[in-house]
């Protein structure tokens, strides 16, 4: 929301050809680039605490830190948190009503750079087609930050700049009518093809969480596009009101519920905007997939008690190892003492004892390399 939102004001404010903004429009550009700048930063130790366990003091662990920025997600949160710090004073400028060619034109190629990075450390970065997946992710968070940014310069700048509409706000809505239109065009058909890359296949969507998050995005978009249509109609019917007649309050009552509208789109973009971060934080469909494909299971019996047995990934590498235990009664089972062993007779591997931990009233799990 942050990168979206200091991307996409400059341009909105451009694209729209808003007056000066006040100084508070200004202070949300800066407060959107600090915002980016911080979660950029703590990306990496957060990231580095998570491989080493999650505890508080391996977040200032610098080994991991080291080890994280040597990956591709450290290093696109490198690059943008540099590329905001670049393009903040460029930013301010246009927001606060600069319009000469050079500061646009710095401004738009950084802001072209800076809606890549979010591909680089996310989904779009792993697994096959590299090389469409990436400018397609780019084109996907570009018309984000595009409608985004339109939609505040239009509720913070144009709306609320006027107490009575005027020929320029008018001219503004229609512009970005047409903005938001071909933004959430490209935002639909990206979001689809990512979609079809990241599933895996049409059970992904009802059997993983990422499918599920993707369908609760799919319903929040429709929302925003039936909210989006609606600003359209107004826009549409109010123009042709504006040229037929001089009815001032006629027109204001028009500019009240189009305010209505664009807070209700903001919104909801901003819940879509929050299931997208789930989204790129949890495994796609088609890795669930395979997961779930490669699970070893097994159930066993002992005096009456059901104990289910979990390996995944069942593959060379790290392995979770999962136990559930319910009492005859089908209840949760607390065992005083779990031993385990791993072993393998027929490759001359001795029996290796495994450490459970509880993870919940039932059952018990061990993770190793």
């Amino acid at each position: 929301l942050a990168l979206l939102s200091f991307v996409g004001l400059p341009a909105g404010c451009v694209a729209l050809r808003t007056a000066p903004a006040a100084p508070r429009v200004v202070g949300l550009v800066t407060a959107a680039a600090a915002t980016t700048l911080a979660t950029s930063v703590l990306t990496i130790p957060i990231v580095g605490a998570r491989a080493l366990g999650g505890d508080l003091g391996s977040l200032i662990d610098g080994a991991a830190c080291s080890e994280v920025c040597d990956l591709r997600g450290g290093q696109a949160a490198i690059v943008r948190a540099v590329l905001v710090v670049l393009a903040l004073p460029v930013a301010r400028q246009i927001v606060a009503g600069a319009r000469d060619r050079r500061v646009v034109g710095a401004g738009t190629a950084l802001g072209v750079v800076l809606v890549t990075t979010p591909g680089i450390g996310g989904h779009a970065s792993p697994g096959g087609s590299t090389l469409l997946a990436l400018p397609i992710d780019a084109v996907h968070v570009g018309a984000g930050a595009r409608w985004l940014g339109g939609l505040l310069a239009l509720a913070a700048v144009v709306l609320r700049a006027v107490p009575a509409p005027t020929a320029a706000t008018g001219d503004a809505v229609t512009r970005f009518s047409t903005i938001a239109f071909a933004a959430v065009i490209a935002i639909v058909a990206t979001g689809v093809i990512q979609s079809i890359r990241q599933l895996g296949g049409v059970e992904a969507l009802w059997e993983t969480s990422y499918g599920r998050l993707l369908a609760l995005k799919v319903l929040f978009v429709v929302g925003m596009v039936t909210l989006a249509s609606a600003s359209r109609d107004i826009t549409r019917r109010e123009g042709r009101r504006h040229d037929e007649s001089t009815d001032v309050e006629s027109v204001a009552d028009a500019q009240r519920r189009l305010r209505t509208s664009v807070r209700w789109e903001i919104v909801t973009g901003v819940l879509v905007l929050a299931v997208t971060a789930a989204l790129v934080n949890t495994p796609p469909g088609r890795v669930a997939l395979d997961e779930a494909a490669s699970t070893f299971r097994t159930t066993l019996s002992a005096d009456g008690h059901t104990i289910a047995i979990e390996l995944a990934p069942a593959a060379t590498g790290a392995n979770a190892l999962t136990v559930t235990i319910e009492a005859p009664d089908g209840s949760p089972a607390r065992p005083i003492e779990v031993d385990a062993t791993l072993a393998e007779p027929a490759l001359g591997v001795a029996p290796i004892p495994l450490v459970l931990e509880a993870t919940s009233t039932k059952s018990l799990a061990c993770r190793s390399g």
